[in-house]
């Protein structure tokens, strides 16, 4: 079942947080046109976000360390989760990679959700107070579900009920993180944020 779900969750969200990227894009171009150099400030991206913001971030050391868990796992296990689980690359040295990654964004989450208890006043409440159970959702979703390909379980196992509860928290994962990217939602910041430091 999961094996038919999964590709087809992860390619719709996928495809939509695509078409969400294009329509956000065409609203910020309604503003007055200026030179950017696109292909110069992607390529300046990954310096400007792990060193410049970095070290903004990194005044709050509790944050900066759990930003880079939680943000550098998400990353890398949405990348291997499409491979892995959308394109069914059964791999086990990427089934482990995949591991690794959603048990470093876990351990990030965990930070967020204790913060999120009792949030400072600077922070954002509102839909930001649901974005550490939706990183949770993700994260240990695909972490079980990857142990068969690591070969820790045997295919199958759990049963009908744990492969409708891992579809359900991995459609919800995949809903707020990919969706929430670009059609709104606390997730929109990476997006945004990204292509700010990438053209201003």
């Amino acid at each position: 079942m999961l094996t038919i779900i999964l590709p087809i969750l992860l390619f719709a969200a996928l495809a939509l947080a695509i078409l969400g990227a294009v329509r956000r894009m065409a609203m910020w171009r309604r503003g007055r046109a200026s030179k950017v150099d696109l292909l110069g400030g992607l390529l300046a991206m990954p310096r400007r976000y792990m060193v410049d913001l970095h070290h903004v971030v990194a005044r709050d050391k509790y944050m900066a360390n759990t930003h880079v868990a939680t943000a550098g796992g998400f990353v890398l296990a949405a990348v291997l989760a499409i491979v892995v689980h959308g394109f069914g690359v059964h791999n086990p040295i990427l089934g482990y990679a995949l591991l690794f990654a959603t048990a470093l964004m876990f351990i990030g989450a965990l930070f967020v959700f204790k913060r999120r208890l009792n949030p400072p006043s600077r922070l954002s409440k509102g839909p930001w107070m649901r974005l550490p159970k939706s990183l949770l959702a993700f994260s240990a979703s695909f972490f079980i579900l990857t142990l068969p390909v690591a070969g820790v379980l045997p295919e199958g196992f759990g049963g009908w009920f744990l492969a409708a509860l891992l579809a359900v928290g991995v459609a919800w994962g995949v809903c707020e993180l990919f969706l929430g990217m670009t059609w709104g939602g606390p997730m929109k910041h990476a997006f945004a944020g990204a292509l700010h430091l990438a053209w201003h």
